[in-house]
């Protein structure tokens, strides 16, 4: 880790420290079981970790800044981590503390095929994302709760 983000780490609390560290471990994981295995699977080893109910929050993270960090996380592995891991974990880890969120998947045609977008929700609001972003990507159907 180069010395300048050391002190930018340093400087975060200590529950953005450990949301950050999650997050950094989990992005392979996912990433990993979509790209040999299916979503389900992705889901499936997600919830084993991170556990499939909600759990008295043991984090104070906002939303929004739990978004930029499993950002921030996706961006320090050695291959890049794509929209649906991130999505994934982020989901995973909003739930975990006890916030109704949903999994969002979203796609349109263009001239050399079709582009696809995932992010999540939170009472049909985006989070780290532009709030037309289901314009850009309509959700192919509602995949939450």
């Amino acid at each position: 880790m180069r010395k300048g983000r050391w002190q930018r780490f340093r400087r975060l609390s200590r529950d953005e420290k450990k949301t950050l560290v999650q997050a950094w471990c989990l992005l392979p994981l996912v990433d990993v079981c979509l790209r040999a295995a299916s979503f389900e699977s992705a889901k499936k080893a997600l919830g084993v970790v991170v556990g499939k109910e909600p759990s008295v929050p043991d984090l104070d993270v906002e939303p929004e800044r739990l978004s930029r960090l499993v950002e921030i996380a996706s961006r320090q592995h050695l291959w890049p981590i794509r929209c649906l891991p991130r999505a994934m974990v982020l989901e995973g880890l909003l739930r975990r503390s006890g916030v109704d969120c949903a999994l969002q998947i979203g796609a349109r045609r263009e001239a050399r095929g079709v582009a696809a977008h995932a992010w999540v929700e939170i009472e049909g609001r985006p989070i780290g994302e532009a709030e037309n972003v289901d314009e850009r990507f309509p959700p192919l159907s509602r995949t939450g709760a």
